[in-house]
């Protein structure tokens, strides 16, 4: 039951980001794609420097199973393990007011954690902030749920 109020809290803030009318983007797409393609890359990377370079003071991840970290546990020990290095963006979303972008996409990319296979295509919601110039991950939501 804990699980379903985590997940129906999620929903609840999503929805609020995205129906909020001060939201209505004016930030091109391509602005967006850019910034989401830096962020799957680095982490598709592995790399903790890499990564820890675009996550924002406050970031915090939330996973399809559950699993929360903020930035430094992220880091330290919660980056995915993820096959091939090929992804595919589909039906994305873009809102943006101020210096917060808010995204939200379909990813479909292999992707394990831990001993865990997930699926393949789930929701993602990433929410940037531009810091001194440069798009910075404030919060990330990945939907993927383990499948074996």
């Amino acid at each position: 039951m804990q699980f379903v109020s985590k997940t129906a809290l999620v929903f609840s803030i999503v929805a609020l980001f995205l129906c909020t009318p001060s939201t209505v983007s004016s930030e091109p797409e391509g602005v967006a794609r850019n910034a989401l393609n830096a962020w799957i890359a680095a982490v598709i990377s592995a790399d903790p420097d890499r990564v820890r370079r675009l996550l924002a003071p406050e970031f915090q991840i939330v996973r399809g199973s559950g699993r929360r970290y903020d930035a430094p546990a992220y880091v330290a020990e919660g980056l995915p393990k993820l096959g091939g290095g090929n992804w595919e963006v589909a039906d994305m979303k873009v809102t943006k007011a101020g210096d917060i972008m808010v995204v939200s996409y379909w990813l479909v990319i292999d992707v394990s954690e831990g001993d865990h296979k997930l699926s393949k295509r789930a929701p993602r919601l990433t929410v940037f902030r531009e810091i001194d110039g440069a798009w910075q991950v404030s919060a990330h939501a990945n939907f993927a749920v383990p499948v074996n």
